[in-house]
């Protein structure tokens, strides 16, 4: 049996035993941009590789121990989600940093309004972006 022949069989021995490599979970922020402004309440929107993923986000306040869970994102067509984010209380903190990341299947269960001590482990981990509060 030649390479090509082999090569096909293989590939067919892979896809009958369910044994296909499967693509890394990837979930991404798309806004805002790193280094942005955001007002107490902002969308945060960006982007999962699996349109079955939970999708979170968190933010953190820098120089605060904790780290705030938000609502469930809302997951859309192609892979596309949002989340209203919360960042501190309207009228105060101005001019404060906010780390936000955005987690797809957490390995703990998350609820709105959690205060974590870290970033949660989760199968996917956006890079995290930072804003700054208008």
């Amino acid at each position: 049996m030649g390479r090509k022949a082999l090569a096909i069989a293989g590939l067919v021995l892979a896809l009958a035993a369910g044994t296909w490599p499967q693509q890394r979970l990837q979930v991404a922020i798309t806004s805002p941009a790193d280094g942005g402004r955001v007002d107490t309440q902002t969308t945060v929107t960006g982007t999962v590789s699996d349109t079955n993923a939970v999708v979170w986000v968190i933010v953190h306040p820098r120089g605060n121990p904790r780290f705030w869970v938000q609502p469930e994102a809302s997951l859309h067509a192609h892979g596309r989600w949002d989340c209203e984010a919360y960042f501190g209380e309207p009228g105060a903190q101005r001019g404060l940093r906010f780390d936000i990341m955005a987690v797809a299947n957490p390995v703990r269960q998350l609820e709105v309004e959690m205060q974590l001590q870290s970033w949660p482990q989760a199968a996917a981990r956006s890079r995290v972006v930072t804003v700054t509060k208008r």
